[in-house]
C-alpha cells in the first residue's frame, strides 16, 4: 500500500469517527436565531484536527458581531481545542460544524475549560499579523500559561501589547520583515519618536535598543 491511499484511508477513517463522535453529541445542538449565524457552515463536513484553523475562519467569516474566539480544552479527546461563543449561550465548534448549548459545552457534553477570550477586534487584528496556525498564539504571544487560574481576557489593546513584545522579543531577523509601516505602528506604540523620513534601518535600531530618537 502506497503512503498516499494510506493517508486518504486513515483521513476517512478518521471522518467517519468524527461523524460518529457528532452524532452521540446531536442532542446537545441548538441551531441560532439569526440566519448569519450559520453562514459559512459546512454542516455536511467534520473537519478532524483542525480545530484552530475552522474557529478562526468562522470568527473572521461571520457577518455579525458579537462572538468570541477561545482557545482552551475540552473531554472530547481532542486535546487543545478552539472554539467561538455566540450571543445566546451558543457555541460553535468548527471541528463539527454545530453549534451547542453553553451549558452542555461547558457541561456533562464537553466539559470545556477556557484559557485564553479573544474578542473579535483582537482576533481581526492578530490574524492580520500571524500566518503561523492560530493555535500557537499563545506559546508566541508568551501569554501565561493557565493552572488554577482564571481565563485572559485578550482585546485589541491587549493584542497590540502582546504582539509588539513579540516582535521586540523575536529581534532583528523578524523586523526586517515587517513593513516600515508596521515599523512605525510599533515604534509609536512605544514612544519612540520616529517619521516617515526615519529609514528602515534606523527604525529597527529604535525598536530594539528602546531609544526616544535617532542620535
Amino acid at each position: 500500500m502506497n503512503s498516499h491511499k494510506y493517508d486518504d484511508e486513515q483521513r476517512k477513517q478518521e471522518v467517519d469517527e468524527y461523524a460518529q463522535k457528532r452524532q452521540s453529541l446531536a442532542k446537545f445542538e441548538v441551531v441560532p436565531s439569526e440566519w448569519e449565524w450559520t453562514g459559512g457552515v459546512d454542516f455536511d463536513a467534520v473537519f478532524p484536527h483542525e480545530c484552530y484553523k475552522q474557529a478562526l475562519l468562522y470568527s473572521l467569516g461571520s457577518t455579525r458581531h458579537g462572538h468570541t474566539l477561545v482557545h482552551g480544552t475540552t473531554s472530547l479527546d481532542l486535546g487543545g481545542h478552539a472554539w467561538v461563543e455566540l450571543p445566546g449561550e451558543i457555541v460553535f465548534d468548527g471541528v463539527f460544524q454545530r453549534f451547542y448549548r453553553r451549558d452542555a459545552y461547558y457541561g456533562d457534553m464537553a466539559h470545556a475549560i477556557p484559557w485564553y477570550f479573544y474578542d473579535e477586534a483582537a482576533v481581526s487584528f492578530l490574524s492580520r499579523h500571524f500566518k503561523h496556525d492560530p493555535g500557537s498564539w499563545p506559546a508566541m504571544l508568551d501569554l501565561p500559561t493557565i493552572a488554577d487560574r482564571p481565563p485572559i481576557n485578550i482585546n485589541l489593546g491587549y493584542a497590540k501589547e502582546l504582539l509588539d513584545a513579540y516582535y521586540v522579543r523575536s529581534g532583528e531577523v523578524v523586523l526586517k520583515k515587517l513593513s516600515k509601516e508596521v515599523l512605525l505602528g510599533l515604534a509609536q506604540r512605544r514612544e519612540i519618536e520616529a517619521t516617515r523620513s526615519t529609514t528602515k534601518t534606523d527604525l529597527i535600531t529604535l525598536i530594539l535598543q528602546g531609544r526616544k530618537s535617532v542620535t
